[in-house]
């Protein structure tokens, strides 16, 4: 027998796969740390995605002048 619930299971991998957490210690850390039970984040952190990057700057600011891109 499972040391948890059906119950608990399925929503400890619904919520690793909202955060893109698909390895067996994220789900068992949320299983552990009880945050199946919890409420998700409304709009949950999505990995590689920032609408604005905080430091982001272009080329022209880098290096200090224009920058032309002369591919054909």
């Amino acid at each position: 027998m499972a040391p948890f619930p059906v119950e608990r299971i399925n929503a400890a991998c619904e919520r690793a796969r909202l955060y893109g957490n698909y390895t067996y210690p994220g789900i068992r850390n949320i299983l552990r740390d009880g945050l199946d039970m919890a409420p998700a984040y409304e709009t949950p952190f999505i990995h590689g995605r920032l609408d604005n990057p905080r430091f982001a700057r272009s080329v022209d600011e880098i290096i200090g002048e224009e920058v032309h891109d002369e591919r054909p």
